[in-house]
This record gives structure tokens, sequence and C-alpha cells, in this order.
């Protein structure tokens, strides 16, 4: 997949205006990046913003990247019609997400746009269906379950995986078992990624999430992201040489392939004030080691095994992690006992706001955290546990 920055550091900040220049500057490009691609191309545009927003009278910053869906069009230059189409669908699709965000982000407001980029693929008009091996460095991370099927079902046995409670035997006869689990009524094998919409339709607790994967440079990047991300089964597939899905059993490990690392260092001068437990993790679940370390005895050993043992003490049923700073509430009605007020710390002038402040005053357990965040290839966060 080729990613082109179509511009950057816009002067304007209505999205509204910057599709209606960035239309003609996208179709331009697709022209001619799929004179090497036989002219079919299948594309998605993504746009960047700054937002912001007051909090307790400072000013806090953030930074989304808001995706449009996959899209192929056939011999492009006979069918510009035909991306106009495509153009005005993905134009609602990201003005929508902005506007969600906005909402459910209670207060935040665009600041600027930083830039936009066009992803491209050579579309290969295949349906998927045709097995094919995982590539050694993406097998080797074992994130993946790729079913040897001989048919053209591949989707399904991949999402059939998810499941699969046994995961050692993965093979199409173990999977059958489950089918009455995906309604797959009046769909078409092999199914065509513009299709998933219609299977998630069909069953109203699955999202569906499909990536591309990069052999050379070893990374994931998203071609089709559900607008159904709540959904209870959260399945997430790649694509391997556009016709063959297989299964992410650990999207974590893979993401953490991208980021290296999401675990954040402390500043220094906030570690100077010998204030803070940073728990080392290697997985994305620094809000709870951090919760964790407020009820361990012997803060001399913070590790995550030595925390592990008091697991039993919170409830995180039905959280998703990494946590994110507006679901701190949905934790505390799991918890009737602890409230968690959430901190941000500005390095560069070593002062300290508040981001979240918990509604629930007097509980008997009172849990100060710190929110560190980074940005990487993949944006990186930290939750940090104060010692008072």
């Amino acid at each position: 997949m080729e990613t082109v920055c179509v511009l950057d550091n816009f002067e304007i900040i209505d999205p509204i205006l910057i599709f209606q220049n960035l239309k003609p500057i996208v179709l331009d490009i697709c022209l001619k990046e799929a004179e090497k691609f036989n002219n079919n191309i299948k594309w998605y545009v993504a746009l960047k913003l700054k937002l912001k927003k007051l909090v307790a009278d400072h000013e806090m910053n953030t930074t989304q990247t808001f995706h449009g869906i996959a899209q192929t069009i056939l011999q492009i230059q006979d069918n510009i019609k035909e991306f106009s189409v495509q153009w005005d669908e993905a134009e609602g699709i990201i003005w929508n997400k902005i506007d969600k965000f906005i909402q459910y982000g209670s207060g935040w407001v665009i600041n600027s746009i930083e830039c936009s980029d066009l992803n491209i693929v050579c579309y290969k008009p295949i349906y998927s269906g045709t097995y094919v091996p995982t590539p050694k460095k993406l097998d080797n991370k074992k994130s993946t379950i790729n079913i040897k099927n001989e048919d053209q079902r591949c989707f399904l046995w991949s999402v059939l995986a998810y499941f699969n409670q046994d995961q050692k035997h993965n093979r199409v006869r173990d999977l059958e078992k489950y089918l009455h689990l995906v309604n797959v009524e009046n769909l078409e094998f092999p199914l065509k990624i513009e299709d998933i919409p219609k299977l998630e339709s069909l069953n109203v607790d699955i999202c569906i999430n499909v990536y591309d994967y990069a052999e050379e440079s070893d990374t994931i990047s998203p071609l089709h992201v559900s607008e159904y991300q709540s959904r209870l089964h959260k399945k997430n597939l790649i694509l391997l040489e556009d016709k063959h899905f297989i299964y992410i059993r650990n999207l974590s490990r893979l993401t953490l392939a991208n980021a290296a690392s999401l675990y954040i260092p402390t500043p220094n001068r906030l570690a100077n004030k010998k204030a803070t437990v940073n728990i080392l993790n290697d997985d994305q679940k620094s809000f709870l080691w951090s919760v964790l370390s407020f009820f361990n005895e012997d803060q001399r050993n913070n590790r995550v095994t030595d925390l592990q043992k008091y697991s039993h003490l919170v409830n995180v049923e039905n959280l998703e992690f990494p946590v994110k700073i507006e679901k701190i509430p949905k934790f505390e009605s799991f918890n009737e006992d602890i409230c968690i007020n959430v901190l941000s710390y500005e390095d560069e002038k070593d002062i300290i706001y508040p981001i979240s402040t918990s509604k629930n005053r007097g509980r008997k357990h009172t849990i100060t955290l710190f929110f560190l965040k980074k940005i990487a290839l993949y944006s990186s966060e930290e939750f940090v546990k104060i010692v008072v």
C-alpha cells in the first residue's frame, strides 16, 4: 500500500471546504498512480485534525485521524463519475465521524487541519478465497490464525476462528460447529470487503475491521474500519495479497511491533519528585496496573507480576483496554468503592493540571493517576499512579 500526503498545514479549518479543495487533487493522484496498477485501484483518504478544548481554564490539545472507507475502482480513467460518487461517500463518512467525536468528546473544537493522506494500492480483481500462507515475519509474531481452506470462504472461517475456544485446533472441520453463530444469508462468497457492512447488518453484535499487511516494512494499516466499534464481538482480520483473509487473535502484539513499545517512561522532572509509580508493562493495561499499585502494600516491588495477586480487588468486566479517559466512569460504576482522578503533566513547563475529576468523591478509595502520552507511528498512552 502506498501512502501519499496530499496536503499538509491547511489554512482552512472547515472540513467541508477542505473536501472541496482535496477532491480534484486526490483524483489527479489516483489517475497517475493507477497507471502503475493497470488502472485498477483500491483507495481511501484520511484527514488528521488537531483539536482543543478548555478544562479548568487550561487548554487541552489532541490529534485525531478520521478515515474514510476503502473503495475500489476498476479502469478509473473510464469511471470518473464513480470516483465522484465514492468521494461523496467518503466525505460523508469522515464528516460524520468528526461530528460524533466532537459531540462525544464534550467540548472539543477543531483547532487546525494537520494533513490529509491518500492510501492507494493496486486492486487485482480476484475475489478473496485462494489460500495464501502467512508471511514469515507476520507468522513469527504468533498473533494470527490462518485457516487452510480449499473453498472460497476464508472470510467466514476467519470470523468463526474468533469464537473457537480451542485455539490449537483451527481447521475448517473444527470451525463448522460455530456456523450457527454468524448469519450469512444472501451473502456471496468469496466475500468482497465492500460487502462487509452487509454482514454487519445481519449480525448486530459483530463488527469487522480489516487490515493490510506490508511485508517489506512489516507493518499493518487499515483497509476497512467498521463504524460499529462498540459492538460485543469485534473481529480483526488481515487481507493477504488482496485475496485471502486471516484472523488476528492479538492485535495488541501487532501494534506493539509497529510502535516498538506502549510503555512511556516518566519524564525526568516528574520522576525526580519521587511521587509516582510507573509500572513497566508490555501490554495495554497501564490503567489497571496503576490502579492495582494503590493496593500494593510493598511499594518497593511494583512489577506486573507483583500486582497480579490484587486483580480480584477490581472489576474490569467488559472494560476494553487500553482504557480511554472517557471510560473511567464505566470502571467506577463497576467498582463502587473506588473513585479515579486523572492529571496531566506538561514537561516543558513542569506543571500539573486535571483532565478528569471523579464525580464520586467520598468513596473509600480515591486513586489519582497521571496520563502520559507520546506520539509515535501509533499513538501511545500510559497511566502512572501518584503516590499519596
